[in-house]
């Protein structure tokens, strides 16, 4: 992706592997300053961060959901949105800014 400040991740992490999620994460690093990261949330959820397989399901039918700021990603956020979206889901945005020492480098 061509470089910048600023990167928007909309309802994509959701259908990614707690592996893949790390991997993204870690190259938006190294290209942007700050993402904002929108994902639905269950508004009853088991536990954060379940582990899935890459691919077209997400984490809600497991009252799952991507929580950028827990384990195993534990980003920095420096704000966030969270906006009703249906009966059983959020709509969670988080600002984040890249810290050097977060992945790595």
């Amino acid at each position: 992706p061509p470089g910048g400040d600023l990167v928007t991740v909309r309802q994509v992490l959701q259908h990614l592997s707690n592996a893949d999620i790390a991997h993204l994460l870690g190259r938006l690093r190294r290209i942007y300053k700050c993402a904002i990261i929108t994902e639905a949330q269950p508004t009853h959820l088991t536990e954060p961060n379940l582990d899935i397989l890459t691919g077209s399901d997400t984490r809600l039918p497991i009252r799952s959901g991507v929580y950028v700021d827990l384990a195993p990603h534990s980003l920095s956020v420096a704000q966030q949105l969270i906006t009703p979206a249906t009966k059983h889901e959020v709509l969670r945005t988080t600002l984040i800014w890249f810290l050097p020492s977060e992945y790595g480098q």
